[in-house]
């Protein structure tokens, strides 16, 4: 009887403790409530950003000084900021030489920035897009048009700019850089003396095109060692009558928000 006693006596505890462990997991209790978090930001632009006016395009070296007129100032999100000025070199006028020509452009050369010379690189476009809005793309077009052709006097050249190798580019944006899609007709374009305008670059790819950004002519191995390259050239033809003196003309770049 007493073997039995304490077999029961240990079934009745391990009943009981069974039992208090499923009262327990009845009883238990969790509660979910939120906290929040806030971070703000604000946008302002600096007219005189470095690195917007002293990085050359497609590369972060050397440190140069770009100045006026080929920038252009302002604070604007949506903007153009450098136009590089064009020089298409001094050249001997021959009188019966009557075939038509073609002038490469001289590469665009800028002071550096720590004073040791000046440094060469291809002409660009230089913009930035710094729209910050929820819910927007950063959608927009580049276009060119030579708005005043070439004209010594009252004497018209009639000459043709001529664009090949273009490219968009940045030092900055890697991550929203649109694809070389963007820019149009595999960037190779013409600009006529008679004005028409012409789509350079239209940028509507989805979480793209936010940042600053060049739209680059050709490439640095395209400098020639007399200093030209042929990513842009004035082309005239055949009998054309070329005057002594300077011929200057006016090429307007237009960037728009509406595609």
């Amino acid at each position: 009887m007493k073997s039995s006693y304490k077999f029961a006596s240990a079934a009745l505890l391990a009943a009981l403790g069974l039992g208090l462990a499923v009262a327990s997991e009845t009883k238990a209790y969790t509660q979910d409530e939120k906290g929040t978090g806030k971070i703000e930001f604000t946008q302002s632009i600096d007219s005189n950003d470095p690195n917007e006016l002293s990085l050359p395009p497609d590369t972060t070296e050397p440190y140069i000084t770009l100045t006026e007129p080929d920038v252009i100032p302002g604070t604007e999100e949506l903007q153009l900021r450098v136009i590089t000025s064009m020089d298409f070199d001094k050249h001997n006028l021959v009188a019966t030489d009557t075939a038509a020509k073609t002038w490469p452009v001289k590469a665009y050369s800028a002071e550096k920035l720590d004073g040791s010379g000046n440094f060469e690189m291809p002409h660009f476009v230089r913009f930035r897009d710094y729209r910050a809005e929820d819910g927007k793309e950063n959608n927009y077009k580049i276009s060119a048009a030579m708005t005043s052709q070439f004209k010594n006097g009252s004497t018209v050249l009639g000459g043709t700019l001529n664009y090949k190798n273009t490219k968009l580019t940045t030092t900055t944006n890697q991550q929203t850089l649109p694809s070389q899609a963007v820019v149009q007709s595999g960037g190779v374009f013409s600009l006529n003396p008679e004005g028409d305008s012409v789509d350079v670059l239209i940028q509507n790819e989805n979480g793209k095109g936010f940042g600053l950004f060049d739209l680059m002519f050709g490439e640095y191995s395209e400098i020639t060692a007399d200093g030209t390259t042929d990513a842009v050239t004035l082309s005239v033809p055949a009998n054309t009558k070329i005057v002594k003196g300077t011929y200057t003309a006016e090429i307007t770049w237009t960037l728009s928000d509406t595609i």
